[in-house]
């Protein structure tokens, strides 16, 4: 390399300008929610790779714009991510602190905008005596709790079928079978060339979710979709495997994917979560508020409640989808 030649490329300096480009864009987010008259705020935590606690923190706020002549014109609703920070205490009043001072002040916004909070429902964000929520209002009284929309209907429905032991057996099986195949490379690899050779598409298994419920709908889609791809590659295990231990794992597994009340529910609840999914999106939406949230929700009440009256056009999917297998 000649002398002289720079080259920005050691990672020292490539994090130093993914930084202060960062840095840059959050500012301008930060002015914007200065400007205007008032905010709401949305945190929650969750896990990263390494198990460490981190709290994204979304504000919502609202932007004008104005005419050739300046007189207002449009009003924008925004919702803008704004980091992470890591959190060691999950106690409400630690959580409280954090959201007050890192999350609202130490970004130059004031509590005094606050008009709003949005939370999932657990009793140290919710409480509604010593929960975050609780100890925002008393600091800001006009801080209204709002428990987030998505979040209630997952709620909703994993309440609704938690006490239903067939439900639950069969998700149950659908993680079962993810498992089997994901966590071997040779299993999971017959089930792409079965695939591959079947329809061709790129749909695969999925992974149940375990804190989203509603996406569990994508999973009983791919399972659908790929059943008898499945029952395909668990009867050539059984046939050619000389391991004792899988060869037993799938007939077990078989045996509970033929059975017709597996099919069946395959069947049901790949409709019922076909009704939430795109509501669950919706309410996910920068652009929804509680008025759409509120009618979203009572449009899947009515689907549900018409849904009654189709049992046997289920069973007749169902029949189907057995049939496909030779059942």
């Amino acid at each position: 390399m000649p002398q002289g030649t720079v080259k920005y490329l050691s990672f020292t300096i490539q994090n130093e300008v993914i930084s202060m480009v960062a840095r840059c864009v959050k500012e301008d987010i930060l002015n914007d929610i200065k400007a205007a008259p008032f905010f709401s705020v949305m945190v929650d935590t969750t896990q990263d790779i390494s198990k460490t606690d981190q709290l994204s923190q979304v504000i919502r706020y609202v932007t004008v714009e104005t005419d050739v002549a300046g007189k207002p014109d449009r009003l924008n609703i925004c919702e803008s991510f704004i980091g992470f920070l890591v959190v060691d205490d999950q106690s409400a009043s630690s959580l409280c602190d954090t959201v007050v001072q890192k999350c609202i002040e130490d970004n130059g916004l004031k509590l005094a905008k606050l008009r709003g909070q949005g939370y999932d429902g657990a009793a140290s964000m919710s409480g509604i005596y010593s929960g975050v929520q609780a100890r925002i209002v008393a600091k800001q009284p006009k801080a209204v709790y709002v428990h987030c929309a998505a979040h209630n209907l997952n709620l909703v429905l994993n309440d609704a079928v938690s006490d239903v032991v067939d439900v639950r057996n069969f998700f149950g099986t659908v993680e079962q079978i993810y498992v089997f195949f994901g966590h071997s490379i040779h299993r999971w690899n017959m089930l792409s060339t079965q695939c591959e050779s079947g329809s061709g598409s790129n749909i695969t298994l999925k992974r149940l979710c375990p804190t989203r419920w509603s996406s569990r709908y994508d999973c009983l889609v791919a399972l659908r979709y790929r059943f008898v791809d499945v029952l395909k590659v668990l009867t050539k295990i059984i046939l050619i495997s000389k391991k004792t231990d899988e060869v037993a794992n799938a007939l077990a597994i078989k045996k509970k994917v033929e059975w017709f009340d597996f099919v069946f529910i395959l069947a049901m609840m790949t409709k019922i979560l076909a009704a939430t999914h795109g509501i669950s999106q919706l309410l996910q939406s920068p652009q929804c508020d509680l008025s759409k949230a509120n009618e979203l929700i009572k449009s899947s009440l009515e689907t549900f409640q018409s849904m009654r009256n189709e049992y046997d056009s289920i069973r007749d999917i169902a029949v189907c989808l057995a049939k496909s297998w030779g059942h």
